[in-house]
C-alpha cells in the first residue's frame, strides 16, 4: 500500500514533465533515420505504458517490427521486454511470461547481465503472483549472483527485498529478516523502510515489545511524512496489545495529523483503530463514533477488506450500548459482505483443489504402472528356483550385519545419552551465567533512575532493549545451533545496555567479517564480554574499549573479545575470570569436542601488555568450526 501511495503523489508531480517528453519523443519520431526509430518508439512505450496500455502496446509492437526490419537485436529485446510489462499491467501472467521469456533468451545471448537480472525480477514477480514461491524464489537468487557479481548494490538491495517478501508470505519469518539485513547493509539510504518492514517481522517472531524497537529505529533515520505517519500508526495497536493505552493513542493520533489525505484507507484504519482503544476502555459512545467516522469513508472508498472487521465493531457497540435494533442491521450487513467474499475465496480455494486433484490423478496412474512392473520383476524372481540357496545365504548375510548394526547403534544411544546429560547440565549453568541477578538488579536499577528523573522515553528505550535481550537469551538457550547475526544482535543489546548503565564508561564495536547465516553454539561468548566490562573496564580512569571480532578462515569460526582495560594482573582478578568464563566455557568446549569427531573448538586468553610489560587489557579468542 505504501509503495502505490508514494508513486501517486510522484505522479502528480510528474504528469506535466512525461507529457512533454512524450511530445518531444513523438515529435523527433517524424524526423528520424529509419534505424534510430525502434529505439525512439521503445521509449514512447515505457513513457505511456503507466497511463495507457494499449497506445504503449502499439509503440511496442511497431518498435518490434522495425527493429526485426533493420535486425536489431537489442532493440527486439527491449520491445519484447515491453509488451511482457504492458500484459502484467493488463494481469495477463501467461502472455507476460511468454514475452519476458523471449526477452531473456536474447538478452542471454546479448551478454547483457543487466537486463536479464532484470528480467529475472520481473518473471518473478509473475510466478509468486501464481503463488509458485519456490519458482520465484529460485529465480530472484539467479538475478542476485548477478548483482553480486556486476556489484550493483541498488540491484543487491532489490533482490534482497523482494526474497524477502517472498520468505514472509511463506511465513518464514526467520529467513525473512536475515534478507532484511542484507539489504540493509547495500541500501542504507532507505534504513528508514528496511527497519520498518523488520518492525513487522520481529512482530510476527518476538511479538510487540521487539517490533516497537525497530520502529523506533526507523522513526530516528525517516524523514518522509507518510512513512513516519504509517510507523507512528503501527506502533498505535503495538502498545495497545502490550496495555498501554495512553501511548498508543498519542502515536495513532500523531499519524492521523501528518496524513494528507484524509479519505485515505490509512486514515479509516486509524479512526478504526482509535475506537478500538475505547472501546477497550468501555466507552462505548466514543468507540462507536469513531467507528461511523471510518465507516463513512470506508464505504465511500469502497474499502471491503476494512468494512467487514469494521461492520462488527459497529453491531458489538451498538449492542453494548443497548440499542439491538442498529446491533441487528449492522451484524446483517457484516455477514453478508462476509458471505460475498467467502464465495470469492471459495471459488479460488476449488480451483486450487481442482488443480491438487488432477495431479493426484496423475500421479496415482503413475503408482500403478510402476507396481504393474514391481509385479511381473516378483514373478520373473519366482520362476528362477536355482537361486534359492544363493538368496538364503544373501539373507543371513544380512541379518547378521543387521544384528552387528543394532548392537552398534544402542552403544551410540548410550554414549548420545551421556552426552545429553552433560549438555543439559552446561545449558543450565550456561543460563545462570547468561541471567545473572547482578545484572537484571542493576538494568532494573537503571530503568528506576530514569523514571525518578523524568526520563521516560530514555526508560522506554532501555526498558524495550531489556526486555528484547531476556527474550532472546531464554529463547537461545533452548537452541543447539543459532545464526551468526541472532548472536551478534544479542551481544549488541547486551553491551547497549551495559554502556547506558555504566554512565558511558566504556565505547564497543563488533565486526562482523563472515557470513551472517554461518550456525554457532548460542551465547558462547557473553561470559568473556561481561568479565571485560566488570574486571577489565574496573579501576580504569580514562574512558575503555570492547572490540568484538568475528571472522571467517577457511573451515574456522574466529571469536575475539579484547579490552584495553586494567588486565589479568591481580591473582583474584584471574580467578575471577577463571570462575566466569574460562571454567564455563571450557566445560562446553569440551563437551562440543566430544560431541564432535572433528574436535577443533579451541579458546585461548591472551594477557595484552605494552613494550615495559605492563599490562594493557586481555584478548579472548575461541576458534569454532563451520561444521558444528
Amino acid at each position: 500500500m505504501f509503495r502505490y501511495t508514494v508513486s501517486i503523489i510522484f505522479l502528480i508531480i510528474g504528469i506535466k514533465a512525461i507529457c512533454q517528453d512524450v511530445e518531444s519523443l513523438i515529435g523527433k519520431l517524424s524526423s528520424a533515420e529509419l534505424h534510430e526509430q525502434p529505439a525512439i518508439l521503445n521509449e514512447l512505450s515505457k513513457k505511456v505504458r503507466g497511463s495507457n496500455t494499449d497506445s504503449a502496446m502499439t509503440f511496442a509492437k511497431r518498435a518490434y517490427a522495425l527493429a526485426s526490419q533493420i535486425d536489431d537485436k537489442e532493440q527486439m529485446a527491449l520491445a519484447n521486454k515491453n509488451i511482457g510489462i504492458i500484459h502484467w499491467f493488463n494481469y495477463e501472467l501467461d502472455s507476460a511470461l511468454v514475452s519476458y521469456g523471449k526477452s531473456l533468451n536474447s538478452f542471454v545471448e546479448l551478454g547483457r547481465e543487466d537486463e536479464v537480472a532484470n528480467l529475472y525480477n520481473n518473471i518473478s514477480i509473475v510466478f509468486s503472483k501464481q503463488e509458485q514461491k519456490d519458482t520465484a524464489i529460485a529465480l530472484y537468487q539467479k538475478a542476485l549472483e548477478i548483482n553480486l557479481k556486476r556489484n550493483d548494490s541498488v540491484g543487491i538491495a532489490r533482490n534482497y527485498l523482494n526474497l524477502a517478501v517472498l520468505y514472509g508470505e511463506v511465513e518464514n519469518y526467520q529467513t525473512e529478516m536475515h534478507y532484511q539485513r542484507e539489504a540493509l547493509k547495500y541500501s542504507y539510504s532507505s534504513a528508514d523502510f528496511i527497519y520498518s518492514n523488520m518492525a513487522g517481522t520481529m512482530s510476527n517472531l518476538y511479538g510487540p515489545d521487539s517490533a516497537i524497537f525497530y520502529y523506533r529505529k526507523a522513526l530516528e533515520l525517516c524523514k518522509i511524512d507518510f512513512l513516519i505517519a504509517r510507523i507512528y500508526l503501527n506502533l498505535g495497536p503495538h502498545f495497545r496489545v502490550l496495555g498501554m493505552i495512553d501511548s498508543a493513542r498519542i502515536y495513532l493520533e500523531k499519524g492521523k495529523l501528518l496524513l494528507s489525505d484524509k479519505l485515505s484507507e490509512e486514515y479509516a484504519k486509524a479512526l478504526m483503530d482509535e475506537g478500538s482503544l475505547f472501546e477497550l476502555e468501555g466507552n462505548y459512545s466514543r468507540s462507536l463514533g469513531l467507528y461511523l467516522k471510518a465507516n463513512h469513508i470506508a464505504e465511500s472508498q469502497k474499502y471491503n477488506a476494512l468494512l467487514i472487521d469494521l461492520w462488527q465493531s459497529i453491531a458489538h457497540n451498538y449492542g453494548a450500548i443497548g440499542n439491538w435494533n442498529n446491533a441487528y442491521q449492522w451484524s446483517r450487513k457484516h455477514q453478508q459482505l462476509q458471505d460475498s467474499m467467502t464465495n470469492v475465496e471459495n471459488s479460488r480455494h476449488l480451483a486450487e483443489l481442482q488443480a491438487k486433484f488432477e495431479y493426484e490423478q496423475h500421479q496415482r496412474k503413475i503408482g500403478e504402472l510402476t507396481r504393474e512392473n514391481l509385479l511381473k520383476e516378483v514373478q520373473i524372481a519366482a520362476d528362477r528356483n536355482f537361486k534359492l540357496v544363493l538368496l538364503i545365504g544373501f539373507g543371513f548375510i544380512i541379518m547378521l550385519s543387521i544384528i552387528l548394526f543394532v548392537i552398534y547403534k544402542r552403544r551410540q544411544e548410550r554414549r548420545e545419552q551421556g552426552l545429553a546429560m552433560k549438555s543439559l547440565e552446561i545449558e543450565q549453568r550456561m543460563l545462570r551465567s547468561q541471567m545473572n541477578p547482578h545484572f537484571i538488579f542493576n538494568a532494573l536499577n537503571s530503568i528506576q533512575s530514569f523514571i525518578t528523573t523524568n526520563k521516560a522515553y530514555e526508560a522506554e528505550v532501555f526498558m524495550s532493549k531489556f526486555s528484547l535481550l531476556v527474550r532472546k537469551i531464554l529463547e537461545n538457550s533452548t537452541q543447539k545451533l543459532i545464526a551468526l547475526d541472532e548472536e551478534v544482535e544479542t551481544l549488541d543489546l547486551y553491551l547497549t545496555l551495559e554502556k547506558s548503565r555504566f554512565e558511558e564508561r566504556f565505547d564497543f564495536e563488533i565486526i562482523e567479517d563472515a557470513d551472517g547465516m554461518i550456525s554457532i553454539p548460542p551465547m558462547l561468548l557473553q561470559p568473556f564480554v561481561e568479565n571485560a566490562i566488570i574486571h577489565g573496564m574496573k579501576g580504569k580512569s580514562e574512558k575503555g574499549k570492547i572490540t568484538v571480532r568475528f571472522l571467517e578462515q577457511e573451515d574456522h569460526l574466529i571469536c575475539e573479545v579484547e579490552d584495553d582495560g586494567v588486565g589479568r594482573s591481580a591473582e583474584e582478578q584471574k580467578k575471577a575470570h577463571r570462575s566466569l568464563a574460562t571454567s564455563l566455557t571450557n566445560d562446553r568446549i569440551n563437551y562440543f569436542n566430544e560431541a564432535s569427531s572433528a574436535g577443533a573448538f579451541a579458546l585461548q586468553i591472551l594477557d595484552l601488555k605494552d613494550s615495559g610489560s605492563e599490562p594493557i587489557g586481555t584478548k579472548v579468542t575461541l576458534t569454532i568450526p563451520l561444521d558444528v
